[in-house]
């Protein structure tokens, strides 16, 4: 069948989508920033975990390390929004065109973040059939391994899982009178393997965000093709 996408649609896709990229952005430079600096945090503990940081070389460094780690934090919030809003419309968008077949919908896709369990089986389902339909794949490819998504989630779970450790343990030596004893630097390593797997997933997904939003633009008021 012909679908075509109304160029009001993909006009406010493009913009929704310029500033969950632009946020994706902020924070991938922010945590890249972060990175080596807890990389030589951890170093440091590791070769001595009761040193305490005296040269000003020394204390300016952690202060970017935590000032740079806070504001990528802040920039999750209106990443994670723009996002969700972007995706709402894509579905949306492939909806208004008339694709037969199409497995996710609009509200659902934006739900589907909130639902325990569904949160961590729906998503890159949703998003590989967003692509793949985007892109003119017929309904029996909808599913089809997409490299960016599949790269997005398994840093996006990595890293999650890493930090809900992390602040489980912190959780439980501030409300307890316990202490989990880890080896010096585990807990600096592991917050840096978490930026690494998370800034690795932002960048995946702000390249499938636009790659997706670049092939709705191209269906806008055309005669493309959708299979």
């Amino acid at each position: 069948m012909r679908g075509v996408i109304d160029r009001g649609r993909t006009g406010r896709l493009k913009v929704v989508g310029v500033l969950a990229q632009l946020s994706l952005g902020a924070f991938v430079l922010l945590w890249g920033l972060a990175l080596p600096l807890w990389l030589w945090r951890c170093v440091q503990v590791l070769s001595n975990p009761y040193a305490v940081p005296q040269s000003a070389m020394e204390v300016g460094a952690i202060a970017v390390m935590s000032l740079t780690t806070l504001l990528g934090v802040l920039t999750v919030v209106p990443a994670a929004l723009f996002f969700l809003v972007w995706l709402y419309f894509a579905v949306d968008n492939l909806h208004d065109a008339g694709l037969p077949g199409l497995k996710a919908r609009p509200v659902w896709s934006v739900a589907s973040y909130f639902v325990p369990i569904a949160n961590l089986i729906v998503p890159p389902g949703i998003i590989r059939e967003l692509w793949n339909r985007s892109h003119g794949e017929d309904e029996w490819q909808a599913k089809a391994d997409v490299a960016g998504v599949s790269i997005w989630w398994a840093g996006y779970l990595g890293g999650g899982m890493i930090l809900t450790l992390l602040g489980i343990l912190a959780l439980y030596d501030g409300m307890t009178n316990a202490i989990v004893l880890v080896p010096p630097g585990a807990n600096e390593g592991m917050l840096a393997l978490a930026m690494l797997l998370l800034c690795g997933s932002a960048s995946s997904l702000l390249l499938v965000i636009g790659g997706i939003t670049k092939a709705q633009s191209n269906l806008d008021n055309t005669d493309l093709i959708f299979a």
